[in-house]
């Protein structure tokens, strides 16, 4: 892990247990959290739902009730990349939220996919080489699936697939590559350019290599937040090791140190003067 200067100071302000727990550090529109908000984040602590979705992080996404790791990776690789206007890894990769899984299952017909997830979603792109969506089942357990057009598979990405879910999982994964489908072949105008032909529904759903069996869910989203970052780097042989605590900092850090948030400056200008508090003290005990 690679922090500069100001995330290394904003690391240590934010992660200092001796502040006020009522400390605002982000804030989007009338939404505010606080340092306890994020104590969810610290090391040994369940990725909780205590925060209240962050609904104004960018107004193109409608967020339900979705882990909020989960939705502030997707949001903020989508808000970024239009900032930019739409330049590299956004024009080969698809990335939608939880979601589209909600509403797939919820048996919107293709036609209101399209309509509602087109323009922020899916872009009409020359080389669209992966789409990543990632899906929370019933008991709260987090996986992903990546569709691969260079390979013609389905990646199915989870941490706990015991025997007796994989028929339902990947049946949940069928349905969302059905209806994918569908919803390219009408952005394409059905000549799609990326591959021969885009029948996602028939492509062989495999597991990734290198998945570690957690034996639980605990840390499910966690794993899910750090294979998004993957992007077009993705690999079916998956480095089979997280740095829980590392992938909790920098997941932190991109919530906060975006200019999504209003408290960004603020923030940044109260680690400056904890740093320097802290640093004076060390050389002048």
């Amino acid at each position: 892990m690679k922090l500069d200067h100001i995330e290394i100071r904003v690391c240590a302000y934010v992660f200092q247990a001796d502040f006020d727990s009522r400390d605002t550090i982000f804030k989007v529109g009338r939404n505010e959290f606080t340092r306890a908000d994020f104590e969810c984040m610290c090391p040994g602590m369940l990725v909780s739902r205590e925060l209240d979705i962050l609904k104004e992080v960018a107004s193109i996404i409608p967020n339900h009730n979705v882990d909020y790791v989960i939705v502030i990776c997707v949001c903020l690789n989508v808000v970024d990349n239009i900032d930019d206007g739409l330049e590299g890894v956004l024009q080969t990769t698809y990335q939608f939220s939880e979601d589209f899984v909600d509403d797939v299952a919820n048996g919107n017909t293709v036609e209101v996919l399209h309509k509602f997830y087109e323009r922020d979603w899916m872009g009409r792109y020359d080389r669209l080489t992966l789409i990543y969506v990632p899906i929370e089942d019933s008991r709260g357990h987090w996986y992903l699936m990546v569709i691969s057009t260079e390979n013609r598979k389905i990646y199915h990405l989870d941490t706990h697939l015991r025997e007796d879910f994989v028929e339902e999982r990947q049946q949940t994964i069928r349905n969302i590559c059905s209806a994918l489908a569908k919803i390219v072949d009408i952005v394409y105008d059905g000549f799609v350019t990326f591959c021969a032909l885009a029948d996602f529904d028939c492509w062989d759903i495999v597991e990734a290599r290198g998945v570690p069996n957690c034996g639980n869910s605990d840390n499910s989203a966690l794993w899910v937040a750090e294979w998004l970052n993957m992007q077009n780097s993705f690999t079916n042989n998956i480095c089979g090791v997280m740095d829980e605590k590392i992938t909790r900092m920098m997941v932190t850090i991109r919530i906060l140190m975006g200019n999504h948030n209003q408290c960004n400056n603020d923030l940044i200008r109260k680690a400056r003067e904890f740093w320097k508090m802290m640093t004076t003290d060390d050389e002048n005990p």
